[in-house]
């Protein structure tokens, strides 16, 4: 599968949080004009930024200036704001369970030279409604405004021939 979603083409005001992509890490190309010849001040791996006490009942928030390799499927969470880069490390099945997601930084899996090979599994509970940038999104969004989603995985085959009826 492959999906490539930037806010921008439809909402002309839709402004990425940072103007930051990494476009070492997903390839020449993926990033629009708007967020490109950036780089992020500092890499760090869920398993050892997530903390459980960061979590004040609103959400975990990724910072401008940070990229996440999201390395462990993380504990339901409250809320996901992505305004720096949540990048879904390969070589693990990950779940991604959270009331909501907001992104207006970067959210991705595999690259323009390597596709996903692991399951990355996203499900959003509910119970909380997100608002930004004077929008409701309402319970159980996904929402991207003025953000880039850049989902590669391996391609399968939808159909076959049947060799006889």
């Amino acid at each position: 599968w492959n999906a490539l979603h930037d806010s921008r083409g439809k909402l002309g005001d839709a402004m990425p949080c940072c103007e930051i992509c990494d476009e070492d890490l997903l390839g020449p190309g993926v990033c629009p004009d708007s967020m490109r010849d950036r780089t992020f001040q500092k890499v760090v791996r869920w398993s050892e930024w997530y903390q459980e006490e960061e979590v004040d009942g609103t959400g975990i928030v990724i910072p401008c200036g940070l990229r996440v390799d999201l390395d462990v499927s993380p504990p339901l969470l409250n809320g996901l704001y992505v305004r720096g880069h949540l990048h879904v490390q390969d070589g693990v099945d990950i779940s991604l369970r959270s009331d909501f997601i907001y992104v207006c930084g970067v959210l991705s899996a595999g690259t323009s030279t390597s596709a996903h090979q692991s399951k990355f599994e996203v499900t959003l509970t509910g119970m909380h409604t997100v608002e930004e940038s004077g929008i409701d999104y309402g319970v159980k969004a996904f929402a991207v405004f003025g953000g880039l989603i850049y989902l590669r995985g391996i391609e399968k085959q939808s159909w076959t021939f049947l060799k006889g009826s």
